[in-house]
């Protein structure tokens, strides 16, 4: 499940020969709902290559915004859907790695980062800047205000100061412990030389002593790591393989002329994508060819319940239906400020859950600016709007249906990233602090579910990317490597590897990361990652390419 909102689809993008190298330029523009984006002058290349990917997965919701009406369209054909009906009993995480830069490192890409174990039952994983950058600082959730955080100080001027070293697992500390009238007011817990100095301080809350024994538990397990991501061509063994029917690596381009947006498989092995202009590409059998589109102007997802079942959605709110011969549309496209009372609505994902069940999410941005979420849910007869979300100023860019009684969407806001959970009769709504945005939702074969997104730097200097866990309860928050951009689509394997796409590109094994090199460079970014029937895992770029990915042991 995939997704990412783009308020600028029009993007010079450049295709590079075979460097293998990872690469992903130029990030598209953050906003909460893109603006309706008007066709593209550029004309469509007839050309396209011949290869033949091996067959793909069913589909994961897209995001994709649009407008409402009861349209009569009728699918029939109904298929077991592929999701779990449930998540299962809440997960019980006790282990994740807080992944961060050293406090004192200058480096834009540093040689070594910090690693820490902790546990998510204890601690929540937030954002703090120890100088400009965003690092990550841990807060317990039972002692109130105990806090570890990296740290460039080391004392206060006036203050009972007391420093000495202690050994704790294999790393010695220069301890600084600052405290008044007897009372501690903080810890500096220090290691390192050089770019590698590293400062965390202890702020004890209520209970000083509960909490240092705490803290220094998670700084006992305390290590420098090489950055995975520094020299990457020489050390990693995953890449995206770009190559054509005959093997020939550098040619796996769909599109060549119009950027894509979507991916998507059916059960039977084809494939689907779809981009601005309303462009659709086909896969049946060995080749790839462009399909009759009833739209003109962007399409943002794609889903499909069965090879006859499929919807696209996209911008102006318009929404496409597939019925195993060919596509019609279901709702017209809706310019800007043709939307109830002078708005703009698009449509970023869809999730066809059966032919009976489809959802549909995305934003209505009114005239004053604001936005509400815009939502659509086909039952099999009807496409009826949802207008029962809590309020709020956002949108949403991700759909997932467990069953008719639990929807998942996630998207942004102006207090941040968001989420809401439909039970069969309400939605109910939760602010995931440390993210702006999410794009994305995941559901891995042994029932847990993801969303990723985009932080965005306080001073709007940096971005990074964001992933959260749904443990059955709550969303928990998993650190990131030190990478600058947002993650807009993401799928889990069958053997529980996360790989994630975007601005850059990574995959995580058990608690660790990974980069994942590529065949070419100047690919733009990755808009969608699926899998196919076969578990093999494959991203679509902005530029029309086609990747799948090779992991070496």
């Amino acid at each position: 499940m995939k997704r990412f909102a783009f308020s600028c689809l029009c993007l010079a993008y450049t295709l590079a020969g075979c460097v293998g190298s990872q690469t992903a330029t130029s990030a598209p523009t953050l906003t909460n709902s893109p603006d309706v984006v008007t066709s593209s002058l550029t004309q469509r290349v007839t050309m396209l290559p011949t290869w033949t990917p091996r067959p793909t997965s069913i589909p994961k919701a897209t995001l994709t915004p649009r407008y409402t009406s009861l349209p009569l369209i009728s699918p029939t054909s109904a298929r077991t859907p592929s999701i779990p009906a449930f998540l299962g009993p809440p997960l019980k995480i006790t282990d994740e790695l807080l992944l961060d830069r050293p406090t004192y490192s200058q480096l834009a890409r540093p040689v070594n980062l910090v690693t820490l174990h902790y546990d998510p039952t204890v601690w929540s994983l937030t954002t703090f800047y120890p100088t400009s950058y965003m690092g990550y600082s841990l807060n317990h959730k039972s002692i109130y205000d105990c806090r570890l955080e990296p740290s460039v100080g080391k004392g206060v001027e006036g203050s009972q100061v007391e420093h000495y070293r202690r050994t704790m697992g294999s790393t010695t500390f220069e301890v600084t412990r600052v405290g008044q009238s007897g009372v501690l007011t903080f810890a500096n817990y220090c290691m390192g030389e050089g770019q590698d100095y590293t400062c965390y301080q202890v702020s004890p809350g209520v209970d000083h002593a509960a909490c240092t024994q705490a803290a220094e538990a998670v700084l006992a397990t305390f290590k420098l790591i090489p950055n995975p991501f520094i020299d990457a061509q020489a050390s990693s063994p995953n890449h995206w393989q770009c190559q054509d029917q005959a093997g020939t690596s550098g040619l796996c381009q769909i599109s060549y002329s119009v950027p894509l947006n979507a991916l998507a498989f059916t059960a039977d092995g084809q494939a689907w994508a779809a981009g601005d202009d309303g462009i659709l590409y086909h896969r049946l059998g060995s080749n790839w060819s462009e399909d009759t589109s009833p739209a003109t102007h962007p399409l943002y997802d794609l889903s499909f319940s069965n090879p006859s079942d499929g919807w696209a959605v996209g911008a102006g709110a318009q929404v496409l239906h597939w019925d195993g011969t060919s596509w019609s549309e279901v709702l017209p496209f809706h310019g800007p400020g043709e939307g109830p009372g002078g708005s703009t609505q698009t449509l970023y994902s869809v999730d066809a859950y059966s032919t009976k069940d489809a959802w549909m999410v995305g934003g209505m941005k009114g005239i004053d600016g604001k936005s509400v979420p815009y939502a659509l849910h086909w039952d099999g007869k009807d496409l009826i709007e949802q207008n029962t979300f809590p309020p709020c100023n956002c949108s949403l860019n991700a759909v997932l249906s467990l069953d008719k009684d639990s929807v998942f969407a996630v998207g942004g806001s102006d207090l941040g990233a968001i989420a809401f959970h439909w039970d069969g009769s309400t939605w109910s709504q939760t602010l995931l602090p440390g993210a702006d945005r999410l794009y994305t939702l995941n559901l891995a074969t042994d029932g847990t579910l993801w969303s990723a997104g985009i932080e965005v730097a306080r001073d709007q200097s940096d971005t990074r990317g964001v992933l959260f866990l749904w443990d059955g309860i709550t969303w928990v928050r998993i650190a990131l490597p030190p990478l600058t951009g947002g993650v807009y689509s993401l799928a889990v394997s069958p053997q529980g590897q996360i790989t994630m796409g975007g601005d850059f590109t990574a995959l995580r094994t058990g608690l660790t990361w990974q980069p994942i090199l590529t065949d070419i460079t100047g690919y733009g970014w990755i808009t969608d990652i699926e899998t196919d029937p076969q578990g093999d895992i494959w991203a679509l770029t902005r530029s029309g390419n086609l990747f799948r990915l090779v992991i070496k042991p």
